[in-house]
Parts: structure tokens; sequence; C-alpha cells
């Protein structure tokens, strides 16, 4: 199966994956959902790891995204290596 999750197009014969971020959740989340926050957002979102641990039950979650290093900003290192080895 072939998943494009970084698309603008809003048509076509596929289906869609959601990338949701956790600052702005709907009140329902969509079937097919990611989760997860890019390390350029960290820092606003202190309680991140507890919140993935509980939303992540979630049935309509399927899969954890966004999270990753980035040595360009200015979050220090070990702060991001929190996040993404948690």
């Amino acid at each position: 199966m072939f998943i494009d999750i970084h698309t603008h197009q809003l048509s076509g014969d596929h289906q869609q994956v959601y990338v949701l971020d956790p600052r702005d959740l709907p009140k329902e989340i969509p079937k097919l959902s990611c989760l997860g926050i890019h390390p350029w957002y960290i820092e606003e979102f202190p309680e991140y790891i507890a919140f993935l641990k509980k939303e992540l039950n979630n049935i309509n979650i399927f899969a954890l995204g966004e999270i990753g290093i980035d040595k360009s900003i200015s979050t220090e290192l070990p702060i991001q290596k929190k996040y993404f080895e948690a």
C-alpha cells in the first residue's frame, strides 16, 4: 500500500491521512490520524510526553510522526533528544 502523507491536494482517489498537531486537536479525532509535534514547538508544550502516552491509545491514531532532531533551531539538542527518545 502506498501512503502519501505530504500532499496539498484535496481531491483524488486516495485515502486521506490526517497529521494532527497536539496543540490544536479537533474535538473528534478523524480515522487514520497521525499525531506528533515538530521539534520547533516542543518547548511550547512541556506536557507533550504525558499527552502522547494518553492520546496514542485513541483507536483513530495509527502513527506517531513529526518528531525528530533539528540542528537549525534554538531548542537545545539535549531537550530535543529527550522528546525524541521518549
